[in-house]
């Protein structure tokens, strides 16, 4: 497959990971491959995504506390960055807690890297992290980039 569709989540999100997964197959009509990143979740508990076809990757902590509102298993989103996922042509990542309920073909193919603002500060979360705890930030910019 040349495109893939990722979310990330912790103990947390499970349920809300599959329902993402359950309707991007039901709904979106999403042909290419299924991965997710995790972070402390216990093998027994992936057996559902692995029946499934759906790839895992237990991506540990980046961060162990809270920034601002977001949690260490936001942070997961980072590892869209390691040269393991360059065999992909396109990558598609959502957040878990969204429900798919139309094709969502065309994002399979958009080029170059694309993100929605965040509707209520109009930035994203990179700028959220460099202004609260530019330290870290560089931290992980030397890990990821």
């Amino acid at each position: 497959m040349d495109s893939v569709l990722v979310t990330g989540c912790d103990e947390n999100y499970l349920d809300a990971a599959k329902a993402l997964f359950s309707s991007t197959y039901f709904n979106g009509n999403w042909k290419g491959d299924y991965m997710l990143f995790h972070t402390g979740i216990p093998e027994n508990e992936l057996k559902w995504f692995m029946e499934k076809g759906i790839l895992t990757k237990d991506c540990g902590r980046i961060i162990e506390k809270n920034i601002n509102q977001y949690t260490p298993a936001v942070f997961l989103s980072f590892f869209l960055f390691k040269t393991e996922m360059k065999k992909w042509k396109q990558i598609v990542f959502l957040d878990p807690d969204i429900i798919v309920d139309a094709s969502i073909e065309k994002l399979g193919k958009v080029k170059g890297m694309n993100a929605v603002q965040d509707p209520r500060k109009g930035n994203y979360m990179g700028k959220h992290l460099t202004e609260t705890d530019p330290k870290l930030f560089a931290e992980m910019e030397k890990k990821f980039i």
